[in-house]
């Protein structure tokens, strides 16, 4: 059977080769960033639709209207709080390097200085 091994168990995953190297996550810059992933364009696309729906004159085609522009709101709130925090993160992230250069670059040094830790993150004894 192919994939398999003599022995009936499957091979061992393998590692990338040295020449295949893992590519850090780019940064997204906002000239990148569709313009339906933009908060002002989801508002702009809300208020379109509600001015459609006013000159609609079918109670369905007003309903449907109506409720595009409450999805595109929903969007627009969402992508706001998900820009809050990641801003929120890269705050804290650049808090955190400052913090480990000033430390000498002890990253697992605890804030208090009392202490470190060891691997899995727990106190080591003193």
């Amino acid at each position: 059977m192919p994939g398999r091994r003599s022995d009936g168990l499957r091979p061992q995953a393998t590692a990338l080769p040295s020449d295949e190297k893992v590519r850090p996550m780019r940064k997204i810059s906002p000239g990148s960033i569709a313009r339906r992933d933009r908060v002002a364009e989801c508002h702009t696309r809300a208020s379109a639709d509600r001015l459609e729906a006013e000159g609609m004159d079918t109670s369905n085609g007003r309903r449907k209207l109506e409720l595009s522009a409450e999805t595109w709101d929903a969007r627009a709130e969402l992508l706001g709080r998900l820009d809050a925090s990641f801003n929120k993160r890269e705050q804290l992230d650049a808090a955190a390097r400052l913090f480990h250069s000033a430390r000498g670059g002890e990253v697992g040094a605890s804030v208090t200085g009392k202490g470190k830790r060891d691997a899995t993150g727990s106190a080591a004894a003193l």
